[in-house]
C-alpha cells in the first residue's frame, strides 16, 4: 500500500478507535482514557508514516499542527507537530480533553491547575502538578482544564502526535486565560483570530504511486494545472473567501483529496472541505507538475 494511502487508513482506524472509547469533556473513566491512548500510541509506533519532510516549518523552530484528521465540527482533532529544540511556550489550557503521543524525540510538557477562585480578571494563580518527557512509545492524558507548557529538548528533531476534543482552531478557544509565565499571576485573554493549519505536502512519485493503487481526487487550487493524460482532469477551486465547495467531491468523505496550488490558499480551501467533513487532504506543490 502506498505511503499516502496506508497513512489516511491507519488515521481513520485511529479517530474510529477513538471515537468508540467515548471521551467526554470531563469525568472520563481509566477504562475510556486507555482504550483511546492505546489507539494513538499504535498510530504513533508507525514512524515510517510521518517523514517530516512532509511538514515543513511554518515558523523557525516548527511546523506549527498540521492536520491529520477530525470531524466536520473540529471534534476528535488529530494533528502532527514536527519541531526543533525550544524554550516553553507560555501556561494555557483546552477546552477539552487532549492526548499527546511521540513518534520520535522529546517533548517536555510541565502541568498545572488553576487554585484562584477566578474572581479577578486577568490575575490568576497555577501550582504545577507533574511534568512528562514525552518520547516514542509514551502517551500523556490531559483532562479539560489542566494549563500545560511544551518545550522540545534535545538535538533529535521532534515528531509527536496531538489530538484534541475540540480542535485547536475551535471558537471554544478563544477567551481562554494564557499566563504569562508558571510563576506569574497574571495573564492574556486568547483573541486569536483563526489558527491556519498545515496540509500534508507530498511529493509527484508519492501522488503517483497512491493513484495507481487506489484513485485519488484531483482539484487546482487557484492554478490551470495539467495532469497526466490518463488521470482524471483536476476540479478547479478557489481560496477567495466564501468560494463555493468545489463541484465532484467524492461520495466517500474519506477519499484521498489531492490539491494542488501554493500552501496558502491550499490551507483556507483544505479547511473549507474539513467543514464538509472531508479531512484527508494533502498538498502537491504545482511546481512539480511544472518539473515532471
Amino acid at each position: 500500500m502506498s505511503l499516502i494511502h496506508q497513512r489516511a487508513t491507519a488515521v481513520r482506524h485511529t479517530l474510529d478507535a477513538v471515537r468508540a472509547a467515548g471521551l467526554g469533556a470531563e469525568h472520563n473513566t481509566a477504562e475510556q482514557i486507555d482504550a483511546a491512548r492505546e489507539a494513538l500510541r499504535n498510530l504513533a509506533a508507525q514512524p515510517e508514516l510521518f517523514p517530516t519532510e512532509q511538514y515543513p516549518f511554518r515558523s523557525e523552530l516548527a511546523s506549527g499542527f498540521y492536520r491529520l484528521g477530525e470531524d466536520a465540527d473540529r471534534r476528535n482533532a488529530l494533528y502532527v507537530l514536527v519541531g526543533k529544540a525550544r524554550a516553553s511556550n507560555a501556561p494555557h489550557r483546552h477546552p477539552s480533553w487532549a492526548l499527546i503521543a511521540g513518534v520520535s524525540g522529546n517533548e517536555h510538557n510541565v502541568l498545572f491547575e488553576r487554585i484562584d477562585d477566578g474572581s479577578e480578571p486577568g490575575k490568576g494563580k497555577l501550582r504545577k502538578r507533574g511534568e512528562h518527557s514525552i518520547v516514542a512509545g509514551d502517551v500523556l492524558y490531559m483532562p479539560a482544564g489542566d494549563y500545560h507548557t511544551i518545550q522540545v529538548d534535545g538535538d533529535e528533531l521532534a515528531v509527536h502526535l496531538h489530538i484534541y476534543g475540540i480542535g485547536v482552531d475551535g471558537p471554544e478557544n478563544r477567551g481562554a486565560p494564557v499566563f504569562r509565565g508558571p510563576d506569574s499571576e497574571a495573564y492574556d485573554v486568547n483573541n486569536r483570530g483563526p489558527l491556519s493549519l498545515g496540509v500534508q505536502q507530498v511529493s509527484l512519485a508519492q501522488v503517483v504511486e497512491a493513484h495507481q493503487a487506489k484513485p485519488l481526487a484531483f482539484f487546482a487550487v487557484d492554478h490551470a494545472v495539467q495532469l497526466p493524460g490518463e488521470w482524471p482532469a483536476a476540479v478547479p477551486v478557489s481560496s477567495v473567501e466564501g468560494a463555493a465547495l468545489p463541484a465532484g467531491l467524492p461520495a466517500d468523505t474519506h477519499q484521498v483529496l489531492v490539491l494542488i496550488g501554493d500552501a496558502e490558499p491550499v490551507e483556507v480551501v483544505a479547511e473549507r472541505l474539513a467543514r464538509a467533513g472531508y479531512a484527508t487532504a494533502v498538498r502537491l506543490d504545482p511546481a512539480e507538475l511544472a518539473a515532471g
